[in-house]
């Protein structure tokens, strides 16, 4: 909902104050200044605590926007693949990036996963002459699995310079407080083949706004923007991304209320008698074999009872669904929904 704005004489500005809620329910009203001259996020993004506190300093020329981080997927499929080349991931990593291969009729090498995680050395092992890119999601979507600090550096070591290696960080604020969770802007000066990719679409709340960034060194960012579109982040979705900055508050409520939620779930599923995969996101993969049901199963009878998740079977998981920690009334309802299932 929008209240009313007020709008200067001369027409110089507009400011609308907006309520929007995220998955979390927690509300995130949102300050959107519409001022001349202002084309990009990218100069606030970089002044921000999160990125000022590194070394090396990083410039608004290592930036680029996306309509959500997975849109840059795309770029970097539309700038570095064609026939002939060819991506690394793992088994369950987000499909976008297999997708982004098939676009432009090239191979996607797929690594077994150990237990549900990257398998860092086989990752590096797939790694060959046609290989361009390589990507991996930290925490992974769908199982919440997380690579430590050593494993990504390991990985960094074991793949050539000349392959990009892609670090899509977009439940980084669920993951970062774990001491073991790497810190990529970190690693940039050692490693100029790193990719960071982000978005505003988890903890930030900002998801149908469609907003998202990369970061990476000047001339691979030089080369995304050749095949970007002009529009892509609309004028909307940067001013409330550069409004959701400033409000590090509701970011921190996302992550508590996730990490409440968390160990509240965490604590009833395995009452439950139902496995699932540790996670640093904010969702589990819960598999239902144990209980002796399918996830197609149990997810329409979650439906019938106005819950929605994820069904896992084009994944090749037909037992697991993925499951969104939600407030403490969704997941209570949630729970209450299983036991009566099971």
């Amino acid at each position: 909902s929008f209240a009313e704005g007020s709008w200067s004489p001369d027409g110089e500005w507009l400011v609308f104050r907006a309520a929007a809620n995220d998955a979390m329910g927690i509300g995130l009203r949102d300050i959107l200044s519409f001022r001349p001259g202002v084309d990009t996020i990218a100069v606030p993004l970089v002044a921000s605590p999160e990125f000022e506190e590194h070394s090396p300093a990083i410039s608004p020329d290592e930036i680029i926007l996306g309509a959500g981080s997975d849109e840059i997927t795309t770029l970097l499929a539309l700038c570095y693949l064609r026939p002939g080349r060819s991506i690394v991931t793992s088994q369950y990593a987000f499909v976008r990036y297999a997708m982004a291969a098939a676009l432009m009729n090239c191979e996607a090498k797929v690594v077994a996963m150990k237990q549900f995680r990257h398998d860092i050395a086989a990752l590096g092992e797939a790694v060959n002459r046609t290989t361009v890119l390589l990507f991996v999601d930290n925490p992974c979507n769908p199982t919440g699995a997380m690579i430590t600090r050593r494993e990504l550096s390991r990985l960094l070591r074991a793949v050539p310079e000349r392959v990009l290696v892609v670090v899509d960080e977009a439940y980084y604020e669920y993951a970062r407080g774990d001491p073991d969770y790497p810190d990529t802007l970190a690693l940039r000066a050692k490693h100029p083949n790193l990719v960071i990719l982000r978005t505003f679409s988890k903890a930030y709340g900002l998801a149908g706004l469609r907003i998202g960034y990369g970061i990476a060194r000047p001339e691979i960012i030089h080369d995304l923007d050749r095949v970007r579109s002009p529009f892509n982040a609309s004028r909307v979705a940067q001013e409330a991304a550069c409004a959701a900055l400033g409000d590090q508050a509701h970011v921190r409520r996302s992550v508590q209320t996730n990490e409440r939620g968390k160990k509240f779930l965490a604590k009833e599923l395995k009452r439950l008698g139902l496995g699932f995969v540790p996670t640093a996101a904010n969702f589990f993969l819960v598999d239902f074999a144990p209980a002796g049901r399918s996830g197609a199963e149990v997810y329409e009878a979650l439906l019938r009872r106005g819950v929605i998740v994820r069904p896992l079977a084009g994944l090749r998981l037909p037992n697991h669904l993925r499951i969104s920690i939600g407030t403490p009334v969704q997941n209570r309802k949630l729970i209450a929904a299983l036991r009566a299932l099971l």
